[in-house]
């Protein structure tokens, strides 16, 4: 039976009728600063249905040894151990396929980028389109060690640049201060600006009911633009924040906790002081050619995981490293009130994500993926979920953006969200 469309649906393709109709080109529109943002009558990042307004992706390579990323009747496996502290924010992910082909495309299917026809984007950057235009920074695409010619992100085609440097990192997000009309300030009022710009030159060519919408969108452009210089008085840590519990030499190569430290930090700062709502954070790459000061005496991650056969406590010992990384960032996000005095975590959704099922095997099948959030999801167990594109599409329904971003999968995975 053919499911009936909602009525926001049919508005919608109406609306893009119309646009189509007054020699608007809908690619061009769907590509310019209102984005889909326009066509979802939504400015900015409001929460989700659930109350979720942020996400993190957080990328962890070559999946883990068989059958030691699970829950066993609340036992964690060797690598999923680490997850103890927030086991009670968490959904273990089991019998899980990826999204990619692992080294054939640097796991950028992992977030939708190899998907047939939803074009050259990766998923994170369709949510920065929809999402990202309220906020000084649209997203934040940040690494350790990452190497951007393998990176899992895609835009227009071409490789994210991923960040690697955390320094270099929190003086973008911080230069100039959040409210002393510093650069960040000048781009978000420049992009606004923008924003106005287009509406002005598509009004003219619409309809009365067309129009209304573009100018509830202008209206609501305003009040961002308002709101943003009346506020004199940032939360506290965003005025003049620092970073005192690290120096940085700019050549920390193996220092991998302590870089991945930094990022979830800078991520988090960002967060908490509403600069953006979208982040990806990629530790290494899919090649696995680097090495952690932790297990230097096993060589690089790569060598950790083809010894798979011979030393399979190698293998075993890097992942449950990086399950350590992850815990740090739920930890954080758990630990850090927002705007409200609520926990980060309330408000975010975390997804970590793979490119492989068993590395040193190379294949897809079984996959260690992890969601985290707050109260409006089911945490504190494990869910069998076929696919990782059943998560994205979850993620989708999450945010409150399902229909303006593409479907990958059958939509929402039941049991994740609460109802």
């Amino acid at each position: 039976m053919k499911k009936l469309k909602t009525p926001q649906e049919v508005q919608r393709r109406n609306f893009l009728k119309t646009v189509a109709s007054s020699g608007i080109a809908v690619s061009a529109l769907k590509a310019s600063t209102l984005g889909l943002s326009l066509m979802a009558s939504r400015a900015g990042m409001a929460a989700g249905p659930n109350g979720i307004k942020r996400i993190v992706f957080f990328y962890i390579p070559d999946g883990s040894p068989p059958g030691e990323y699970v829950w066993n009747n609340g036992s964690l496996g060797p690598t999923s151990l680490p997850l103890a502290s927030v086991k009670d924010n968490i959904i273990l992910v089991e019998d899980c396929t990826t999204g990619g082909n692992g080294h054939s495309d640097g796991g950028m299917g992992t977030l939708g980028g190899a998907h047939s026809g939803i074009g050259r984007d990766t998923f994170d950057i369709h949510l920065e389109k929809v999402l990202g235009g309220n906020t000084p920074f649209p997203s934040l695409h940040i690494g350790v060690e990452s190497n951007a010619d393998v990176a899992i992100g895609m835009r227009s085609g071409e490789r994210i640049i991923y960040n690697d440097n955390p320094v270099t990192v929190f003086e973008r997000l911080f230069a100039g201060g959040v409210a002393t009309g510093g650069p960040e300030e000048k781009r978000f009022k420049s992009a606004l600006d923008h924003n106005k710009a287009e509406l002005e030159a598509i009004k003219a060519k619409l309809g009365t009911f067309e129009l209304q919408r573009l100018e509830e969108h202008q209206a609501q452009i305003e009040k961002v633009i308002k709101n943003f210089e009346e506020s004199k008085d940032p939360l506290p840590g965003c005025d003049d924040p620092t970073q005192e519990t690290y120096s940085w030499n700019g050549n920390e190569i193996g220092e991998f906790t302590k870089i991945s430290n930094m990022q979830c930090e800078n991520i988090v700062a960002a967060f908490k002081c509403g600069l953006t709502n979208i982040a990806t954070l990629h530790l290494g790459n899919h090649q696995a050619e680097f090495t952690v000061s932790e297990h230097s005496e096993i060589g690089t991650y790569h060598t950790g995981v083809h010894n798979f056969a011979g030393k399979p406590e190698e293998y075993s010992q890097y992942r449950a490293y990086f399950t350590e990384r992850l815990a740090y960032m739920i930890e954080l996000l758990r630990d850090t009130l927002d705007e409200n005095q609520e926990s980060l975590l309330e408000t975010t959704l975390l997804l970590q994500v793979t490119c492989m099922g068993h590395g040193d095997a190379h294949n897809q099948a079984n996959a260690p993926f992890t969601i985290a959030s707050g109260s409006k999801v089911s945490v504190g167990r494990s869910m069998s979920i076929p696919h990782g594109f059943d998560l994205l599409d979850t993620v989708s329904v999450a945010l409150g953006v399902e229909g303006s971003v593409p479907k990958y999968s059958n939509g929402e995975f039941a049991g994740i969200l609460k109802k």
